[in-house]
């Protein structure tokens, strides 16, 4: 669904501006016409990395075809929209994905996140901290391996 007094995107339209994400960042799965799923964890990345290239999508569903097919359903709604950013729920929501997504860089990766929810952050000292409503999550990262390595929220 697009906003309102605006038309959504055709299938079309996001078909193409996948392929040209897909292209640039080196996602193959999104410049040929079909790609073969080894598991869950695939999906997931695919979701992840739809998400990223159309900015917009809510969730993500697998449907099971016929053959072992997969069809991966982005779906947009303003009734999916998320709750505003917390500290309880952001430190969730990050220990779940840095424990179940193949990311490259945990800290563009976190940048983004941090962009794409409207959270504050910086980098005290070379570690980020993001600041939020109710309080703040100070994130320690192995730089060498660009890997968060720690999270310690605090209250307001």
């Amino acid at each position: 669904m697009g906003q309102p007094g605006r038309s959504a995107p055709s299938v079309t339209e996001l078909a193409l501006r996948l392929r040209a994400y897909g292209e640039e960042h080196g996602v193959p799965e999104f410049t040929g016409p079909e790609h073969p799923l080894d598991g869950e964890r695939t999906w997931r990345r695919l979701g992840i990395a739809a998400g990223l290239a159309l900015r917009s999508p809510r969730t993500l569903l697998p449907a099971a075809v016929d053959g072992g097919t997969v069809a991966l359903l982005l779906i947009d709604d303003p009734q999916l929209a998320l709750p505003a950013p917390s500290v309880e729920r952001t430190k969730r929501v990050l220990d779940d994905g840095i424990s179940s997504a193949e990311l490259r860089s945990h800290s563009a990766a976190l940048t983004r996140y941090a962009q794409d929810r409207g959270i504050g952050m910086d980098w005290n000292g070379g570690a980020p901290v993001l600041r939020l409503p109710d309080g703040r999550i100070d994130v320690r990262l192995d730089h060498t391996a660009d890997r968060i390595i720690g999270l310690e929220a605090s209250a307001a």
